[in-house]
């Protein structure tokens, strides 16, 4: 639980936070860092989201998501939540 806020889910800075600390514990050279925003069709503070939650599937863009998925998979990258090794 986040002691300022009193939230149980994680702030984006606190995501940001962790993230480093990940990249910094291990070789960052060879630390894949994907980021889920980077497939949100739009800008935080967009309008569009008064309409959309960050979960539905026009919210973000599906396709690109899954070439980025095939492309690790072509370069070797390791295993992560949502993809298959050939």
């Amino acid at each position: 639980m986040n002691p300022h806020t009193g939230s149980t889910k994680l702030d984006l800075p606190g995501k940001n936070r962790l993230t480093r600390a990940f990249e910094d514990l291990f070789n960052p050279a060879q630390t894949l860092v994907i980021e889920g925003d980077d497939y949100h069709r739009w800008k935080r503070g967009h309008d569009t989201w008064a309409d959309y939650t960050h979960m539905n599937r026009r919210a973000n863009d599906l396709t690109l998501e899954s070439r980025s998925r095939s492309w690790l998979r072509r370069m070797g990258a390791p295993n992560y939540r949502g993809a298959k090794r050939p």
